[in-house]
């Protein structure tokens, strides 16, 4: 299911601008502590992200269209992962993704397009 983001704009009133994040990727690190005992990880994580998000504009003026885009930046956050037996863990984390700005101008504006996604996660481990 595509994701929304909140578009900046200069443009008047009737032009509309929207955006689907189609993708997420990251490379992180992360370090951590076990305040709660040797089996529970408290960690932050930080690192590169990736997105591929479609704009789109309407209306279409002046032959602007869709754009697909590729932007990057800073991915940050933290979680908590809890091994169940020597071979699960589950873990819930949250990722910061702060990536970078682009300005694609149109007939009738600029549109500044600075997507930062925040997104919150559930999982489960099987370790071999």
């Amino acid at each position: 299911m595509p994701h929304r983001l909140l578009i900046k704009s200069s443009v008047p009133a009737a032009f509309s601008c929207s955006s689907d994040v189609n993708w997420l990727a990251s490379i992180r690190g992360r370090v951590g502590v076990t305040p709660f005992g040797a089996r529970t990880l408290l960690y932050a994580t930080g690192g590169w992200g990736w997105t591929g998000i479609d704009n789109q504009a309407s209306p279409a003026a002046g032959g602007f269209g869709p754009t697909s885009t590729t932007y990057s930046g800073f991915v940050a956050g933290g979680g908590l992962e809890h091994a169940a037996s020597s071979n699960w863990t589950y873990k819930l984390e949250y990722l910061g993704y702060f990536l970078d700005k682009e300005r694609t101008p149109t007939p009738i504006g600029a549109i500044d397009v600075e997507p930062t996604i925040h997104t919150f996660k559930f999982g489960v481990n099987y370790k071999f």
